[in-house]
């Protein structure tokens, strides 16, 4: 099973690019998903929105000028969140 999916959803004419992050469920509500397309990057953030058996979601309008800033990556970015096991 994958550890996360990043799916970019291209909606009808007229409304925003969505992006949509699925990590596994156990992650702490608290903190923000970040992306970063490398350690420089100052990235985008978002909270959770849900949690299911399946994982938990951000998902999120998407602005051109990240798409265009995540096109243009090159190498590993870079995706964060938090475990809570790993807070205490």
């Amino acid at each position: 099973m994958p550890f996360s999916r990043v799916a970019i959803a291209h909606p009808v004419k007229g409304q925003p690019v969505r992006l949509e992050v699925q990590v596994p469920f156990n992650i702490s509500f608290g903190t923000n998903l970040k992306i970063q397309t490398g350690d420089t990057d100052a990235g985008i953030a978002a909270p959770f929105v849900r949690c299911t058996p399946n994982g938990s979601f951000a998902d999120f309008d998407i602005k051109d000028e990240m798409l265009e800033k995540l096109g243009a990556a090159t190498g590993a970015g870079k995706l964060s969140f938090a475990d809570p096991a790993a807070m205490t």
